[in-house]
């Protein structure tokens, strides 16, 4: 396990010292840790050392929980943290640990709650997490809900008084989409006009992400838009299926499956379309939102693709996860790309006054402004 503090020029003296705990690779504690740092706090970053997998066992979990519990207990031993911050519930019982130290000063923040992550009925190690996320919210003096449905579980299923959770989006680097000069260009590097509309969908083929839906509404789409293109970036499960419906009606020529595409070809792919869809069936990450709107491009999702952000007709468009709703949603734009233009602005105005990192910081050193002895 490793300590890892947050560098600047020889700093002024710290306005707090705040310890975040986390596992390698989860959200972007260490976007948050830079950003805090920037404000004057003293931050000291834990996460695992060397190769881990993205998502922990719970054996694994507690190991690291341990340690790092144990490496604060006995490494700061002159001065004591001001804040012990858990990100999501691998550190949890680190968390329990350290709030007989830090008492009236432990903040946890989540995406989400396992109930969320799972599909079907939780198996034993499930419902391990399940049960210390629970322990971990109700002893915690502070929480942070990454997103709206997060918030909503939280204070329902672990019984947390709506006072003592605050909604905080989760930061984004918006400006990595930067404006390209030849949307057509890229349009037709996939054999797709330049002026072709392009519907991009990115996620993993499954049945969650829903892209099975999407390709039902196809068929009636093109029939009244017949230069509509759709473009699925992303692997899994349901590539033949999709494939297969594809061609068993005759759409093929409209429709490209790229696989997996990342960093560049995947940000321009994003600036090239002209709506993203997110037929998701299960909440799994904002980041195909967030793109969207730093993109500038309209949004067309579900209420758990778009992880609730969606304020609906003012910057995307809700809807349900059928294809006749999908047809509604993509035609709602199709047929007014004005009204398109106008939601995907509301959408990008969102993603630089909401989630820029330096917004984000400020709302959760607030919320350990409200913890005792806290004097930031």
């Amino acid at each position: 396990m490793s300590k890892r503090k947050i560098q600047q020029s020889k700093p002024k003296r710290h306005k707090q010292h705040i310890a975040i705990l986390s596992w390698k690779g989860v959200g972007d504690v260490i976007e948050l840790a830079k950003a805090l740092r920037k404000r004057g706090n003293g931050v000291y970053l834990y996460i695992p050392q060397g190769n881990h997998s993205i998502t922990p066992s719970y054996k694994d979990a507690r190991d690291f929980s341990d340690a790092i519990a144990q490496q604060i207990m006995e490494g700061h031993k002159k001065w004591t943290f001001d804040v012990i911050h858990i990100c999501e519930w691998y550190a949890g019982y680190a968390g329990i640990e350290l709030r007989k130290k830090y008492r009236g000063r432990l903040v946890y923040s989540s995406h989400s709650t396992e109930k969320m992550r799972i599909k079907g009925k939780m198996d034993k190690e499930s419902e391990k997490i399940y049960r210390l996320e629970r322990l971990v919210s109700q002893i915690s003096d502070r929480i942070i809900a990454w997103n709206p449905i997060a918030y909503e579980k939280i204070c329902k299923d672990f019984l947390i008084p709506k006072e003592k959770i605050t909604l905080i989006y989760d930061g984004f680097n918006y400006k990595e989409f930067k404006d390209i000069s030849d949307p057509g260009a890229i349009k037709m590097r996939y054999n797709i006009g330049p002026i072709d509309p392009l519907i991009l969908f990115v996620g993993e083929l499954n049945e969650e992400n829903g892209p099975d839906i999407l390709i039902k509404a196809i068929p009636g789409l093109l029939e009244r838009h017949p230069n509509l293109r759709f473009v699925f970036v992303g692997d899994g499960d349901l590539m033949w299926p999709l494939r297969i419906y594809a061609h068993y009606y005759y759409i093929e020529y409209a429709v490209r499956f790229l696989g997996h595409r990342e960093g560049k070809e995947l940000h321009e792919l994003f600036q090239a379309s002209d709506i993203v869809i997110i037929p998701s069936r299960k909440m799994s990450t904002p980041y195909q939102i967030l793109a969207a709107w730093s993109s500038k491009k309209p949004v067309v999702a579900s209420y758990e693709g778009s992880f609730g952000l969606i304020n609906d007709q003012r910057d995307g468009i809700r809807i349900d996860t059928d294809p006749n709703s999908i047809r509604y949603g993509i035609e709602k734009i199709v047929s007014d790309w004005k009204y398109g233009h106008l939601i995907a602005k509301n959408g990008f105005k969102r993603v630089k006054d909401e989630f820029s990192w330096s917004v984000v910081a400020s709302k959760v050193e607030k919320v350990y402004k409200t913890l005792p002895d806290f004097e930031g």
